[in-house]
Formats: C-alpha cells, sequence, structure tokens
C-alpha cells in the first residue's frame, strides 16, 4: 500500500502571531488516509509496520501500513532542505549536521526528498569516516528503495565502506559488478557517467593498495578517457600521474600533473601534485608532452 500525506499550512484562523519579538508562523499539518478515515497532524516517524502521528486533536497513533491509500505529498522540514541543499554544493559537513536527526525518520515514503535525505547522509558519514552510521543508512536505504535509482549511490557506497575497511576482495568484487552496466553502454547520461567515475576510482584505489600499479592505472585511465565525470577526473588524473611516477614513467606523469594543475587550480590535490611534479627527473613544464 502507497501513503497518502498531504502537508499544507492550516487556515489563517490557525495562525500563531506573536508581538514579542517570536517570529510569526502557521502550524502546519499532514494528514494520512486510510479508506476509513483522515488521520491530521505531524508525522514522527514511518517504518515498515506503520505511520506514528502526533495527532491535531490530542495525543498519538500509529496506523497501519496495510490501511493507508494514496500517494505521499509531504513537505519536508527545513533541516532536510538544507541538508540536501549543501551536499549538492560540496558542503558535506554541514549536509551530515541537518540531516543526521531527521534522515531515518521519515524512511518508507516514496517521495524525492526522503530518498536524497537518506542516501546523502549516508554518503557524508562516508566522507567523515563514520562508516558504521554510514552502513546503517545505506541498509536502510536499500531496505525501503531496492529499486528506486539511487540505489546504485548506496550499492557504490557499501563497497566503498569495505574499501575503508580495506576488505580489498569484497570492495573490489562489489565494484566490478556494478562496473558491468557502464561497460555496457557505449555513451552513459551524466549522472551514470559520474556513478562510472566513482566506481572505477575505487577499483583503482584498491587495485593499488593491492600493488597491481598496472591495473589501477588502466582503471584512472577508464575514469579520464571515457568517464571525465568533474567530480573524480581531478582525482583520477592525480592518482595515473602518481602510478606512472611509481612505473617510472615521469614523461607520462608530467602531463597528467599539468592537466590537474592548470585546469583545476582549486582543486585539494593540487599543492600534491605541484609538489610530485617537481621531483619527477627532467619534469616536463608543458601538457604538450606525451600522453597516456
Amino acid at each position: 500500500m502507497k501513503i497518502y500525506l498531504r502537508h499544507y499550512a492550516v487556515a489563517a484562523g490557525m495562525a500563531i502571531l506573536v508581538s514579542s519579538g517570536i517570529l510569526s508562523a502557521a502550524l502546519a499539518e499532514d494528514e494520512v488516509a486510510t479508506q476509513a478515515r483522515v488521520f491530521r497532524g505531524r508525522v514522527l516517524s514511518v517504518d515498515a509496520q506503520g505511520i506514528r502521528i502526533a495527532l491535531t486533536s490530542g495525543g498519538e497513533t500509529v496506523i497501519p501500513r496495510s490501511l493507508v491509500v494514496g500517494t505521499p505529498k509531504v513537505t519536508p522540514p527545513p533541516s532536510i532542505l538544507n541538508g540536501i541543499e549543501a551536499y549538492e554544493k560540496g558542503n558535506l559537513k554541514e549536509a551530515q549536521r541537518n540531516l543526521s536527526k531527521v534522515a531515518m525518520q521519515y524512511r518508507g515514503l516514496d517521495v524525492d526528498w526522503v530518498t536524497k535525505s537518506l542516501v546523502y547522509y549516508a554518503r557524508a558519514c562516508l566522507a567523515a569516516g563514520e562508516v558504521d552510521k554510514a552502513g546503517q543508512a545505506f541498509d536502510a536505504f536499500l531496505d525501503a528503495y531496492e529499486d528506486d535509482p539511487l540505489a546504485i549511490a548506496a550499492r557504490i557506497g557499501k563497497a566503498k565502506i569495505k574499501l575503508f575497511e580495506k576488505n580489498y576482495d569484497e570492495a573490489l568484487a562489489g565494484l566490478r559488478e556494478l562496473a558491468e552496466v557502464y561497460d555496457k553502454q557505449l555513451k552513459p547520461s551524466n549522472k551514470e557517467m559520474e556513478y562510472a567515475a566513482e566506481i572505477y576510482c575505487g577499483i583503482g584505489q584498491c587495485l593499488a593498495d593491492q600493488s597491481n600499479e598496472t591495473e589501477a592505472l588502466n582503471a584512472y585511465l577508464k575514469v579520464t578517457a571515457l568517464y571525465p565525470a568533474e567530480a573524480y577526473y581531478p582525482e583520477a588524473l592525480y592518482r595515473a600521474a602518481g602510478l606512472y611516477r611509481k612505473l617510472d614513467q615521469p614523461q607520462k606523469a608530467a602531463p597528467l600533473y599539468d592537466e590537474l594543475i592548470e585546469d583545476y587550480p582549486d582543486n585539494a590535490l593540487v599543492k600534491k601534485a605541484i609538489e610530485e611534479k617537481a621531483a619527477l627527473p627532467r619534469a616536463e613544464s608543458s601538457r604538450a608532452g606525451a600522453k597516456p
């Protein structure tokens, strides 16, 4: 059964007007509809069994999911909107802070802002190194939204947790399985290209940490050649250059360092790239050098 929730501002007569410095506001209600009646109030949480709601008339109740009808239409809390915006602007700490208290609260509702908030929260936790929280959120997402388009992001996240834990065999197996979809596509969409780039950067890291420099290099070069998503392209340039340096091929490393330094001057990897390029024997200063 689907959930029918409608979030709306109550009539002007319900507005709270405070003249002593407190901002005037209008109360809001959610509606949860069953075939027998409509429950009005504020949704507190959602799970597989039911929807817990604080009723406008007083008290709380849990409405079984099997009785709920309709499609969810609920306005997200401000903290979720702020968290989603922060994540999409690259401010992962702010995203995690805003989403930490509410991302799990609405899981199970089939609406865009719920699925985004849960995946974004999980990925922000992973970026912060909080793998237990990330794993719980990824699992919660996949339990509720296995067929959602964002499920690929959750599956990538779970594989990267294995990488974070240095469980390279499982991480590599998971990432390679995910890569199969993109290997069969001639030209993935922009979003799919970003997923493919993330996957191959992860594959490269797994292989490099296992001292398989040649295959790791091929994974990073696949990003630069086939999946040049801006979010991962600078990392692929830097890591490929480093592997060329390790394989004693400075003439191939230098142009990659140059491209990173010149085209992505604000990237966090640029400082290291400048130092490593300067240490190359007879380092090239021009991007006119040999290309990989």
